[in-house]
């Protein structure tokens, strides 16, 4: 669900203390913002705040990053031979 919504466009904003759920969204392409780091859910859980920026020509750029790292081909080339075919 969050893909579809990142597909939309815009600037994201997520915080968390849960440091699993910082690591998936960092797989998304969220990055740290080193300054709003805030104790916000408890004196003794820090939370990091990431931030994704597909507004624009971004998120053409961020779809081919997505694609390129997921290693799925556009232009899917098959080997000569790969299939053996008989002849009528």
């Amino acid at each position: 669900m969050i893909i579809s919504l990142l597909l939309q466009g815009g600037i994201f904003v997520i915080s968390s203390p849960i440091e699993f759920y910082l690591e998936v969204n960092r797989g998304l392409g969220f990055t740290e913002v080193p300054e709003a780091l805030h104790w916000d859910y408890g004196p003794d859980l820090p939370s990091k705040t990431l931030m994704l920026d597909v507004r624009g020509d971004k998120l053409h750029s961020y779809i081919k990053n997505m694609i390129t790292a997921s290693a799925i081909l556009l232009d899917p080339k098959l080997s000569e031979g790969m299939f053996e075919l008989t002849e009528w």
